[in-house]
């Protein structure tokens, strides 16, 4: 699609995110073309030399009757500061201003280019280390990333942002419009202010399962958790049972009361195998440096007395199957592609 906009549009447009605030990316104006097929073939041409070419052959055009109004900051900008910027400093403003979107434009297509793929993650010491125009572009970078766009997002907030990785505390966070941005372990995430990573769930599980079903499937927000009761000879080696890391065996019969998945909650306290005691899960998080934001719903198992399982950490050892154990309940991670709300609903 062809737009009609001139010169004239594109040093109101500069001068208006001057006045803003605007850095590099906003003095680049308007666009000659855009990712989304918009052409604009006048915007170097003035408006006048338009005007004059149309009246020549007769064409007529239409006017915005709003365009007259100084109730708009844009009108007063065409109207009054331009025509006394033209008349007192620079009678060629208008393309001074067209020069400088220009030469914008051409500064921020090299740094697309030189700047790697942003993803929602930064290095805080290499953001801090980093020369103050690569660090603020990477940072804009990643915003767009959570965002989608760059609207409402000023000097302010990107310096805000650049303290926070420059900081000597390991923690702590920042808001800017649509974006919560949280320091963790050295990284720097950056998210969408809705992000739902915080929503609570809670799925009990049967307390008589039936042994050999293909389990349930737990959808959680990024994964899935896998529940599954195995019956198992005392005499074979727990060992025949393979199991990983994403893989736990807890002996069904260890565990008292109704059992249920649900998010850690602060206080909780998980014995690790080969500990002696619990520790509470939040220490965890810490001695694993587990980022803040990945802690938000972290799945655990829990029966009427403690937390019998959770992720990354695996079983309890006071409940962790061993080799005389005969009934298995089996719990698996996996991507939550492999299962979606509302699939296997076998017993567990």
């Amino acid at each position: 699609m062809a737009l009609g906009h001139t010169r004239r549009d594109q040093a109101e447009t500069v001068l208006f995110r001057f006045l803003r605030g605007s850095g590099a990316a906003g003095l680049s104006g308007i666009r000659p073309v855009t990712g989304s097929g918009l052409v604009r073939p006048l915007i170097e041409t003035g408006r006048e030399e338009i005007e004059t070419w149309l009246r020549a052959r007769g064409i007529a055009w239409r006017e915005d009757s709003t365009n007259a109004t100084l109730a708009f900051a844009r009108n007063r900008i065409r109207h009054v500061l331009l025509p006394q910027l033209a008349r007192e400093w620079n009678p060629r403003i208008e393309e001074t201003l067209a020069r400088m979107a220009e030469w914008a434009q051409d500064e921020e297509c090299y740094w697309d280019a030189t700047l790697p793929a942003a993803g929602p993650v930064l290095e805080a010491a290499a953001l801090a280390a980093a020369h103050p125009a690569m660090a603020r572009r990477m940072i804009r970078r990643a915003i767009e990333h959570a965002k989608g766009d760059l609207r409402g997002i000023d000097f302010g907030h990107t310096e805000s942002i650049l303290r926070l990785a420059e900081s000597p505390e390991g923690h702590g966070s920042v808001r800017i419009p649509g974006v919560t941005v949280q320091r963790s372990f050295g990284q720097i995430r950056f998210a969408p202010s809705s992000d739902t990573a915080h929503e609570t769930y809670r799925y009990p599980i049967p307390a008589c399962p039936a042994a050999g079903a293909e389990g349930l499937s737990f959808p959680l927000p990024g994964a899935a958790i896998h529940v599954q009761l195995l019956e198992k000879p005392e005499t074979t080696p727990l060992s025949d049972y393979v199991y990983n890391g994403e893989m736990s065996c807890l002996d069904r019969d260890r565990l008292s009361g109704p059992v249920e998945l649900r998010p850690w909650r602060p206080g909780d306290r998980f014995q690790p195998a080969g500990a002696r005691r619990p520790k509470k899960i939040k220490a965890l998080f810490q001695l694993a440096r587990i980022p803040v934001w990945e802690r938000a719903g972290w799945p655990v198992l829990a029966d009427a007395a403690s937390v019998v399982w959770t992720r990354r950490f695996g079983a309890s050892a006071t409940a962790a199957a061993v080799d005389s154990s005969t009934r298995l309940l089996v719990v698996r991670e996996a991507p939550n592609s492999e299962s979606e709300p509302g699939g296997t609903t076998s017993n567990v």
